[in-house]
Protein backbone atom coordinates (compact mmCIF):
# COMPACT_ATOMS: atom_id res chain seq x y z
CA UNK A 1 0.00 0.00 0.00
CA UNK A 2 1.11 3.53 -0.56
CA UNK A 3 1.62 5.68 1.85
CA UNK A 4 2.40 9.27 2.10
CA UNK A 5 5.83 11.29 2.87
CA UNK A 6 6.29 15.02 4.16
CA UNK A 7 9.95 15.37 2.06
CA UNK A 8 12.14 18.17 2.87
CA UNK A 9 15.32 18.64 0.19
CA UNK A 10 17.36 21.29 -1.44
CA UNK A 11 17.23 21.87 -4.70
CA UNK A 12 20.75 22.48 -6.90
CA UNK A 13 20.40 26.41 -6.05
CA UNK A 14 20.65 25.76 -2.31
CA UNK A 15 16.87 26.67 -2.05
CA UNK A 16 15.20 24.34 0.45
CA UNK A 17 11.97 22.84 -0.41
CA UNK A 18 9.19 20.62 0.79
CA UNK A 19 6.95 18.42 -0.81
CA UNK A 20 4.52 15.60 -0.09
CA UNK A 21 5.33 12.10 -1.93
CA UNK A 22 3.89 8.96 -2.70
CA UNK A 23 5.64 5.95 -2.22
CA UNK A 24 5.67 2.36 -0.77
CA UNK A 25 8.46 3.24 1.78
CA UNK A 26 10.84 5.96 2.71
CA UNK A 27 13.57 4.25 0.52
CA UNK A 28 11.47 4.97 -2.83
CA UNK A 29 10.14 8.50 -1.33
CA UNK A 30 14.11 9.52 -0.85
CA UNK A 31 15.00 7.63 -4.18
CA UNK A 32 12.38 9.72 -6.23
CA UNK A 33 14.02 12.83 -4.88
CA UNK A 34 17.74 12.17 -6.16
CA UNK A 35 17.09 11.09 -9.51
CA UNK A 36 15.80 14.56 -9.71
CA UNK A 37 18.83 15.78 -8.01
CA UNK A 38 17.68 16.96 -5.14
CA UNK A 39 18.97 16.46 -1.69
CA UNK A 40 16.88 15.01 1.10
CA UNK A 41 17.51 16.81 4.15
CA UNK A 42 13.88 15.30 6.02
CA UNK A 43 11.56 12.50 5.29
CA UNK A 44 8.28 12.06 7.54
CA UNK A 45 5.21 9.37 6.78
CA UNK A 46 2.49 10.88 7.33
CA UNK A 47 -0.17 9.18 9.95
CA UNK A 48 -3.79 8.91 8.59
CA UNK A 49 -5.04 12.27 10.76
CA UNK A 50 -2.46 13.50 8.63
CA UNK A 51 -3.41 12.63 5.43
CA UNK A 52 -3.98 14.99 3.12
CA UNK A 53 -6.58 14.32 0.16
CA UNK A 54 -9.47 11.78 -0.30
CA UNK A 55 -10.14 10.01 -3.38
CA UNK A 56 -12.81 10.29 -5.58
CA UNK A 57 -15.24 9.01 -7.44
CA UNK A 58 -14.07 5.07 -7.09
CA UNK A 59 -10.65 6.19 -8.27
CA UNK A 60 -8.05 4.12 -6.11
CA UNK A 61 -4.51 5.04 -4.47
CA UNK A 62 -3.95 2.08 -6.43
CA UNK A 63 -4.94 3.34 -9.59
CA UNK A 64 -3.40 6.30 -9.44
CA UNK A 65 0.13 4.21 -8.81
CA UNK A 66 -0.55 2.46 -12.05
CA UNK A 67 -1.22 5.44 -13.94
CA UNK A 68 1.86 6.70 -12.43
CA UNK A 69 3.97 4.00 -12.86
CA UNK A 70 2.74 3.65 -16.58
CA UNK A 71 2.85 6.65 -17.93
CA UNK A 72 6.86 6.96 -16.43
CA UNK A 73 7.75 3.56 -18.36
CA UNK A 74 5.79 4.59 -21.27
CA UNK A 75 8.05 8.26 -21.20
CA UNK A 76 11.05 6.67 -20.20
CA UNK A 77 10.60 3.93 -23.73
CA UNK A 78 10.15 7.35 -25.73
CA UNK A 79 6.69 8.28 -26.71
CA UNK A 80 5.41 11.43 -26.40
CA UNK A 81 3.45 12.80 -22.83
CA UNK A 82 0.28 13.35 -25.35
CA UNK A 83 0.45 10.02 -26.75
CA UNK A 84 0.93 7.67 -23.21
CA UNK A 85 -1.71 9.41 -22.11
CA UNK A 86 -4.20 8.88 -25.11
CA UNK A 87 -3.23 4.99 -24.72
CA UNK A 88 -3.57 4.85 -21.19
CA UNK A 89 -6.81 6.54 -21.50
CA UNK A 90 -8.18 3.62 -24.69
CA UNK A 91 -7.27 1.26 -21.96
CA UNK A 92 -8.59 2.04 -18.90
CA UNK A 93 -11.71 0.35 -17.74
CA UNK A 94 -12.83 3.07 -15.48
CA UNK A 95 -14.94 5.38 -17.23
CA UNK A 96 -13.75 8.12 -14.67
CA UNK A 97 -10.54 7.79 -14.95
CA UNK A 98 -10.75 7.34 -18.98
CA UNK A 99 -12.62 10.75 -18.91
CA UNK A 100 -9.72 12.77 -16.57
CA UNK A 101 -6.91 11.38 -18.87
CA UNK A 102 -8.46 12.62 -21.63
CA UNK A 103 -9.27 16.12 -20.17
CA UNK A 104 -5.38 16.26 -18.37
CA UNK A 105 -4.29 15.33 -22.56
CA UNK A 106 -6.52 17.77 -23.89
CA UNK A 107 -5.14 20.50 -21.63
CA UNK A 108 -1.62 19.43 -22.23
CA UNK A 109 -2.34 19.77 -26.23
CA UNK A 110 -3.52 23.56 -25.61
CA UNK A 111 0.14 24.33 -24.28
CA UNK A 112 -0.79 23.49 -20.12
CA UNK A 113 2.06 22.36 -18.28
CA UNK A 114 1.52 18.46 -16.64
CA UNK A 115 1.34 19.53 -12.88
CA UNK A 116 -1.49 22.88 -13.94
CA UNK A 117 -3.46 20.25 -16.53
CA UNK A 118 -3.73 17.22 -13.22
CA UNK A 119 -3.95 20.43 -10.86
CA UNK A 120 -6.90 21.61 -12.96
CA UNK A 121 -8.68 18.15 -13.01
CA UNK A 122 -9.79 18.13 -9.15
CA UNK A 123 -10.02 14.24 -10.03
CA UNK A 124 -6.68 13.43 -8.91
CA UNK A 125 -5.38 14.10 -4.97
CA UNK A 126 -3.11 17.29 -4.31
CA UNK A 127 0.01 14.58 -3.21
CA UNK A 128 0.03 13.58 -7.21
CA UNK A 129 -0.19 17.66 -8.22
CA UNK A 130 3.17 17.91 -5.55
CA UNK A 131 5.10 15.42 -7.10
CA UNK A 132 4.79 16.53 -10.56
CA UNK A 133 5.49 19.90 -9.98
CA UNK A 134 8.78 18.88 -8.45
CA UNK A 135 9.29 16.54 -11.64
CA UNK A 136 8.77 19.88 -13.44
CA UNK A 137 11.13 22.11 -11.40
Amino acid sequence: MLKEYQCTYIESSGVEKKVIILAGDTKEAIQRLKEQGFIVTEIKEKTKKEISFTLRRGITQQDLYNIANQLSILIRSGMKIDEALNLLANTSKKQKLKEALIAINQEIKSGQNVAKAIEKNKLFPSVCVSMIYVGES
